[in-house]
């Protein structure tokens, strides 16, 4: 919860002249302190193909609330290219992964906010391994900087935490 500061008839406390604070609602576009989500099944088969001597892979797909259903809120898309040393064994050892992600979150306002960042991530196969998060530093073409981290919780399920 975010507060205002009411500076009529103040009172004074310390250093700060405080009368009362007083809650304010968060403004639509504030994404900080937020989580969303996805799942393994919300790929539908979308995966890494092997070029000379690298992974690429191009991925998009839904971005949920946390509610029971789900409800999209978004998009979350990835451009990456993994370097394994062994192309045909890259499934069962630790692969880094130059990683662009694009998020749009969409809004009551039908003005969807797009981040977008890279990172360097490194995970078995070039998934996100179960418990680790991953980091992004990400901005919108206003100049908002958010940091998204992505942890795999088990089970096919990601949750996507902007702070």
């Amino acid at each position: 919860m975010r507060y205002i500061i009411n500076m009529n008839h103040c009172l004074t406390l310390g250093k700060y002249a405080v009368d009362r604070l007083i809650p304010v609602s968060k403004p639509e576009n504030d994404v900080n302190d937020t989580t969303f989500s996805y799942t393994s099944a919300d790929f539908k088969g979308q995966d890494y193909v092997t070029g000379k001597d690298i992974l690429e892979g191009s991925f998009m797909i839904p971005l949920y609330d946390n509610e029971t259903p789900r409800t999209q809120v978004g998009w979350i898309s990835w451009k990456c290219l993994g370097l394994p040393d062994d192309l045909t064994n890259y499934t069962n050892v630790s692969v880094p992964v130059q990683e662009h992600l694009r998020v749009t979150l969409l809004n009551n306002s039908n003005e969807p906010a797009t981040y977008d960042g890279c990172a360097l991530s490194e995970s078995i196969g070039g998934y996100y391994n179960v418990g680790k998060t991953y980091k992004f530093k990400l901005s919108d073409n206003n100049g908002t900087n958010v940091t998204v981290g992505i942890r795999n919780i088990g089970d096919g399920k990601r949750v996507v935490e902007f702070r």
